[in-house]
């Protein structure tokens, strides 16, 4: 018999007019529809409801005998995310399969989400926490960022100035990147890559995913002195409001250089959000009567939103706090961002959970939070030097793996830079041409003993007389092969090599000083270079990094004993 969403409940009848069933599925098959017997519930009836005065009873739901039930999307319905190996070891889709739990009936028709829900993820959690302990003795990959570390691969710098991000826009007489934002980290068949390739090229250039934002011109709902930076739209198309809700997480960032810190002046409202999200053209949405087929269902534009919206402090796992915003469309389209403060604006989040329950969406929140919003990092950004010295003075720094390892000290004869998981601190050359200033960080040791420590700096240096430049001070440990300038130069020698064996003209090599320190507990070389900024022809205002071109750098630094 043919049943449709919103049957679920009603009585299957037969030819003769005698109910045979409670329907409480149907498929987008015509005809295919599943109901519960009238023998079942008979059964039901007789225990749950003539027997309800025996109180205490337990009921044993088991996940696995749910229909169409299959842990991945019982975990990315309660936010938690899928890892690709969860499906190779059978021992760990067993712990998934076996989630079960008892509830003591009757309950409570207003308690019964708190009682259910709260149970059923409390252990799907729980086993979740279970599986990522199984993966790490397998020496797998998990959500844990120090899962990359091992002997082959001991320096992780999740953000690296390499070709990819070597793009600058200037605006108001200073450079900004063009491409910034949240990092992921790669999956299992990447990593296998990175390190196929540090046994056949002995290089491990690691790159995290990148949730990437891009420059544009329209300022909507800001002042000509924001810059404000929004995804890049790849193919001119509408982006539909559901894409918020799965994969990538919708990021932006503002930058305004006149920002002041206070809980109340906040400058990325969700109203704001929404008014870059939207756009000139809309955004496309979709919604259907639970009571009519699927066919029925219409796209249409949204040009403008008003929405009354709450806003709240929370935060992440790691220590860090967003300002969070939410507000509700529909009867279940849930829009949420989570902005967090950064030395000269905010980066913000926006994410949508299509869910009517309101503890339910409760749950799912919360473990977004812990383990999808934790686990971002934010990419390290260029920030001018005053900005960047207060912030890392202060306690909104704190949490901030992108900005942890790395001291900032104004000395008698400049600024320094010490680097806490190696003895190793320097001045920065020519202080008072720089512009802006960014932190390399990433993560160093083994599973078992490993930390978020410091690799080096990079900063913008304006010079009217021998032209702007980037430069770049840092360290690589020993054999490490993990760093990208130095892993640049090493290419390029081998290319030079190739082409003086062949008889050809061999370019000339990128200027990159260098110096290794062997007699060391944690033996790393030190390298300088500065390359220029040279102007895109074919972008009005854009420039590139000529790593090509770089000039060595020397300067000041100091190795404490270890």
């Amino acid at each position: 018999a043919g049943a449709s969403p919103g049957n679920s409940g009603g009585p299957l009848i037969d030819e003769y007019g005698r109910i045979v069933a409670l329907v409480f599925a149907s498929t987008w098959t015509e005809n295919y529809n599943l109901g519960t017997s009238v023998d079942d519930l008979k059964v039901g009836f007789e225990q749950y409801v003539e027997g309800r005065e025996k109180e205490g009873q337990d009921v044993t739901v088991e996940m696995k005998k749910l229909l169409n039930y299959n842990p991945q999307s019982m975990l990315q319905a309660l936010s938690l995310p899928y890892l690709p190996q969860f499906s190779e070891y059978p021992e760990i889709t067993e712990v998934f399969n076996d989630i079960k739990f008892d509830v003591s009936v009757p309950i409570e028709l207003s308690k019964i989400d708190k009682v259910i829900l709260s149970k059923l993820n409390k252990k799907i959690v729980s086993s979740y926490l279970e599986v990522q302990k199984l993966l790490r003795d397998k020496k797998e990959i998990t959500l844990d960022w120090t899962s990359f570390l091992s002997e082959e691969t001991p320096a992780i710098l999740p953000s690296q100035f390499d070709l990819s991000q070597n793009v600058f826009i200037k605006s108001s007489g200073r450079y900004f990147p063009k491409i910034s934002g949240f990092i992921d980290s790669p999956s299992k068949l990447d990593m296998t890559k990175y390190k196929e390739q540090l046994e056949k090229q002995n290089k491990f250039d690691f790159q995290a995913y990148g949730y990437n934002i891009d420059y544009t011109k329209k300022k909507l709902g800001f002042t000509k002195k924001d810059l404000f930076y929004k995804p890049k739209k790849g193919t001119g198309r509408k982006k539909r409001l559901q894409e918020l809700a799965g994969g990538a997480p919708y990021s932006q960032l503002l930058v305004k250089t006149d920002f002041q810190h206070t809980a109340k002046k906040y400058p990325l409202s969700i109203t704001n959000f929404f008014k870059n999200f939207l756009g000139f053209q809309g955004v496309l949405a979709s919604s259907f009567s639970r009571y009519i087929r699927p066919k029925s269902a219409k796209d249409f534009t949204i040009t403008q939103l008003e929405p009354e919206f709450k806003s709240s402090v929370v935060s992440d796992k790691v220590g860090r706090v967003w300002n969070r915003s939410f507000f509700k469309i529909f009867e279940n389209t849930n829009v949420f961002t989570y902005c967090h403060l950064l030395p000269e604006g905010s980066i913000c989040m926006g994410r949508i959970f299509n869910v009517k329950n309101s503890y339910l969406l409760k749950v799912i929140e919360e473990n977004f939070r812990k383990f999808v919003l934790s686990h971002l990092i934010i990419n390290p950004y260029f920030w001018s030097k005053d900005k960047i010295l207060d912030f890392t003075k202060s306690d909104a720094s704190k949490g901030m793996k992108s900005m942890g390892g790395i001291q900032l000290e104004t000395k008698e004869d400049g600024l320094w830079a010490k680097l806490t998981g190696f003895p190793f601190q320097f001045r920065f050359p020519d202080e008072a041409n720089i512009e802006s200033i960014r932190l390399q960080t990433g993560l160093f040791g083994n599973r078992d003993q490993s930390k978020w420590t410091g690799y080096g700096v990079e900063w913008v240096k304006v010079d009217p007389q021998s032209g702007d430049k980037v430069c770049g001070i840092g360290l690589e440990p020993f054999n490490a092969q993990s760093n990208f300038i130095l892993n640049f130069r090493r290419d390029r020698k081998k290319q030079e090599k190739l082409k003086k064996m062949k008889g050809e003209d061999a370019k000339p090599l990128p200027g990159i000083w260098y110096k290794l320190f062997r007699g060391l507990k944690k033996p790393f070389q030190i390298y300088g270079y500065c390359a220029p900024l040279v102007e895109d022809p074919r972008v009005a205002n854009n420039y590139f990094v000529d790593f090509k071109k770089a000039k060595a750098l020397r300067f000041k630094y100091k190795i404490s004993s270890q």
